[in-house]
């Protein structure tokens, strides 16, 4: 299974398929990551680690066998995070005695996470705030 780790250190699981980027022309996206619930997990701790910028600047992709596989940068709004139950994760299959196969379902809980990427015009405009602010300390100081 792969994971993602957030600049905090947090570690999540991440179903197969979960991890999903979509970008428009007008410099927005979404970043939908489908989180497996696991023990120590909570709708609370989930929301309260991406609902910090700072938590979500850098997002490590974590291959199955533990390597750091990709960064992805830039989805810094959180946009909802939702608990659902009973959610199809995959299929087992069981051999019968037939010698047929049986495909059973693997449903669990898992936190459906959706991050935006803020358009141009508002990075911009928190760019210029930091220069402000920047030289305002500068001259204060």
């Amino acid at each position: 299974m792969e994971k993602i780790r957030l600049k905090n250190g947090a570690e999540y699981d991440v179903i197969s398929g979960g991890f999903q980027m979509k970008d428009s022309q007008g410099g927005t996206g979404l970043l939908r990551m489908i989180l497996a619930e696991k023990e120590g997990t909570s709708f609370d701790s989930i929301e309260a680690d991406f609902n910090k910028e700072e938590n979500v600047t850098d997002i490590v992709l974590i291959d199955p066998n533990g390597s750091a596989e990709d960064v992805v940068s830039g989805y810094s709004i959180l946009k909802s995070v939702e608990k659902c139950r009973d959610y199809l994760t995959g299929h087992d299959t069981v051999p019968l005695e037939d010698g047929g196969y049986q495909m059973d379902e693997i449903r669990q809980t898992v936190y459906v996470v959706l991050l935006e990427r803020p358009d141009f015009q508002t990075q911009f405009r928190n760019m210029v705030e930091t220069v402000d602010m920047l030289v305002l300390n500068a001259l204060e100081g």
